[in-house]
């Protein structure tokens, strides 16, 4: 895993908001207890979306935007969204198929953690270089 530490990310990171890159595309990761304290680890939710990004870095992305900063983002994608106990939602992620159908651990290695950078303007609106 690029910028991150493989075993951090498993063990605490990856129900968090996170945002990797991979193959163009910048996955927006994001878990959630379901309820109030105390905590039921029953009762989890986790979505995962996709679109179109750039990075020339590693380090920073750029999303692209349609019409201006707040306009829509190009090839949004939901491609994960489980609700159930934490270790089987943690299971489900770590072993779906979604990028470009492949599971996380057939890709690990290319998968950068990114922070956001300005986003990229097509279509009309302020450009972006």
């Amino acid at each position: 895993m690029i910028n991150a530490n493989l075993d951090t990310f498993i063990d605490y990171e990856w129900e968090h908001a996170v945002e990797l890159f991979y193959k163009g595309y910048l996955y927006y990761c994001s878990g959630n207890f379901i309820g109030s304290i105390p905590i039921d680890k029953n009762k989890f939710y986790y979505t995962v979306t996709r679109w179109k990004a750039e990075t020339h870095d590693n380090i920073i992305y750029h999303e692209y935007r349609i019409g201006n900063k707040n306009g829509n983002v190009l090839g949004y994608e939901k491609l994960l969204d489980v609700e159930g106990a934490y270790d089987d939602v943690k299971k489900k992620f770590f072993s779906a198929h979604i990028f470009d159908g492949k599971s996380f651990w057939e890709v690990e290695k290319e998968i950068a953690w990114l922070e956001q950078g300005e986003p990229i303007i097509i279509d009309g609106g302020d450009q972006v270089t």
